[in-house]
């Protein structure tokens, strides 16, 4: 798999492979870098047109969000609802918090549901395993190698803040 940088921040990259788009998250992000992330992905999309399928990936951080940054991310989920055809949250926190986060987050599709298929994970396997029959019909190959691939890029990149797991 080939990834096209989207956004590159010290906290969150956005790739794109074909149809597929991957997001990772570590760390604080303010809500002008999510201004730009958008603004970003406002330019590919505009560039690329077509029907998406999406993977993010949240690293441990002790990173808590103000309300003001919540709401701008739940509008950056929002945002491309209509143009995914499912997507996959994985959580890759341990113990009691990460089971509390995929709890809330799976209660929160429960209650407001996209617009496509989703589901969240403790792992990267088991959400590529769920994404890769939506990509393939969307013409785009996804694997699981590709995926941990761009992690050690993620995780190798210069400034890192957050200790490695």
């Amino acid at each position: 798999m080939h990834f096209e940088a989207i956004t590159q921040l010290p906290t969150a990259w956005t790739m794109a492979s074909g149809r597929f788009g991957v997001h990772l998250f570590e760390g604080a992000l303010t809500v002008d870098d999510m201004v730009g992330m958008q603004q970003r992905g406002d330019v590919w999309y505009a560039a690329n047109p077509g029907r998406l399928v999406e993977l993010v990936v949240i690293y441990p951080s002790d990173s808590r969000m103000s309300g003001e940054e919540r709401r701008k991310m739940v509008e950056l989920m929002k945002n491309g609802d209509s143009r995914r055809d499912a997507s996959s949250t994985v959580i890759l926190a341990e113990g009691l918090v990460a089971s509390l986060q995929r709890s809330i987050l799976t209660g929160l599709l429960m209650l407001a549901p996209p617009p496509h298929p989703a589901k969240i994970c403790a792992g990267v396997a088991p959400a590529v395993d769920f994404l890769a029959p939506f990509a393939q019909a969307l013409r785009t190959t996804v694997t699981l190698a590709g995926v941990n691939q761009l992690q050690r890029a993620f995780e190798a990149r210069p400034g890192r803040l957050v200790a490695s797991a």
